[in-house]
């Protein structure tokens, strides 16, 4: 296979059209700055958008928690709504 130079590559490249120029911002005036909100009120506000919940994080072994991901993808069903489903039944029944 014969080999292309540089400069026979360089000579097929197209060159690219400019850009269109850039359209003027709509906004006119530069806003207030605004405090970030305190740790608290953005906890809160998530809490309202979601509902009351929290996070449960912990560790299993690999080899577990694949068997529970296949388990669960045979059964067409979440990891997280059987783990929730479970921890209800325990409440319930004891």
């Amino acid at each position: 296979m014969a080999q292309i130079s540089m400069k026979d590559r360089a000579a097929a490249i197209k060159p690219v059209p400019p850009a269109p120029a850039a359209a003027a911002p709509l906004i006119t005036e530069t806003p207030a700055p605004v405090a970030p909100a305190a740790a608290g009120e953005r906890a809160a506000a998530r809490a309202t958008a979601v509902g009351s919940t929290r996070r449960i994080n912990f560790e299993v072994p690999q080899e577990l928690h694949a068997a529970f991901k296949a388990w669960c993808a045979q059964h067409d069903t979440k990891m997280k709504d059987e783990l929730e489903g479970y921890i209800k039944r325990v409440i319930t029944t004891h």
